[in-house]
């Protein structure tokens, strides 16, 4: 990607007008990585981490596949991996539950240091180091990301039912399975300078203060949808747990695997074609007017450590909110059923109900 005209080698090293980072050394970057139930991607989402990271921790919230094990085979593999251990039963996963993973390495970060958010189903198609280096102004210190959200189409299941089973075959990356996409203009924050003083509260979805925004969003390639096995699996889960909830996520309630397919020929569906490049965005969407950034800037040049004080610390003794026995033992009785018949026996119940 092209750098913008104001940067120069070594700027991405300091920090705003009062130069809160130090200048003496590079800065790290650690990901914060929740897994459930992913064996399917957890692989390559640690593999293409690693491409970028200097330390990934991660926290399972109560797989009942053997994502674990997998995640330990890494660890065992590169000190880079840290699982970290689960002091509970499952726990319910919810925004407030990457505060909780934050406060528990926060420790393990220095001042000037980048924590980023790493779902398990997200590539960041420029890494974290470089989108800094080349993109990110001096006094920027919190990066939203430029969601391209990669779908699963009519088409292609369309083309599985009449007999092309590779076209879900997981031994293929996944990169190379998933090429239809949207281009999704609403944005969240996924990168962070670690300040010392800094707080996450254990109720917000984001750390308090959280920096200067960047300008510019940082790609990221998202597959939540990587086949109907993967689709429905993911569905049956949140659909036992919704309840356990606050955020409002509606999608949650979805129960059928069918409603999320995309449509090729849709307008708004685009195809990644081999060898080329994925366009540029550069969205302003995210940022607040003007003469709000230029209050912002001041603010976070001059009063953040003392705004950061205003702020209660994360509770030592609060954990997550852990999945009833009862409510956990359904989900993973329907998880079951479904991974016993594979995507073999989903193909199988589709054709079934096809020629009816």
């Amino acid at each position: 990607m092209r750098k913008l005209s104001l940067m120069r080698a070594g700027d991405w090293r300091g920090g705003g007008p009062l130069e809160l980072f130090p200048l003496s050394r590079l800065m790290r970057f650690h990901g914060l990585l929740l897994t459930r139930d992913d064996s399917d991607i957890v692989d390559e989402c640690i593999a293409h981490a690693l491409t970028w990271c200097d330390a990934l921790y991660v926290l399972d919230t109560g797989s009942s596949d053997d994502t674990p094990d997998r995640v330990k085979s890494w660890s065992a593999r590169d000190s880079r991996v840290v699982l970290l251990p689960r002091k509970q039963p499952p726990v319910v996963m919810n925004s407030p539950l990457r505060g909780y993973l934050f406060n528990l390495v926060r420790d393990r970060f220095e001042q000037g240091d980048w924590f980023v958010q790493q779902d398990v189903d997200e590539f960041y198609h420029v890494s974290p180091r470089d989108f800094v280096r080349d993109w990110v102004r001096r006094e920027e210190t919190a990066v939203y990301q430029q969601n391209i959200e990669f779908r699963l189409t009519k088409q292609e299941v369309s083309r599985w039912l009449d007999g092309d089973t590779a076209i879900f075959d997981r031994r293929r990356p996944i990169s190379a399975a998933r090429r239809h996409y949207n281009m999704v203009s609403y944005a969240e924050p996924r990168m962070f300078r670690f300040r010392r003083s800094m707080q996450w509260g254990p109720v917000s979805a984001y750390p308090w203060n959280m920096g200067y925004v960047a300008r510019e969003r940082i790609p990221l390639r998202h597959y939540p949808h990587r086949d109907p096995l993967n689709l429905q699996l993911r569905l049956t889960l949140r659909n036992h747990l919704v309840g356990l909830t606050q955020e409002g996520w509606t999608h949650w309630k979805v129960k059928d695997w069918h409603d999320f397919l995309a449509d090729e020929t849709s307008t708004d569906v685009f195809e990644w074609p081999d060898g080329q490049q994925l366009p540029e965005v550069h969205a302003r969407n995210h940022l607040r007017p003007f003469s709000v950034r230029c209050v912002q800037y001041l603010t976070h040049g001059l009063l953040l450590p003392v705004l950061d004080r205003m702020r209660p610390q994360f509770p030592s003794n609060l954990e997550p909110d852990v999945i009833p026995p009862e409510v956990n033992a359904a989900a993973v009785q329907a998880q079951t059923a479904l991974r016993r018949g594979g995507l073999e026996g989903m193909r199988d119940n589709e054709a079934q109900q096809k020629h009816g």
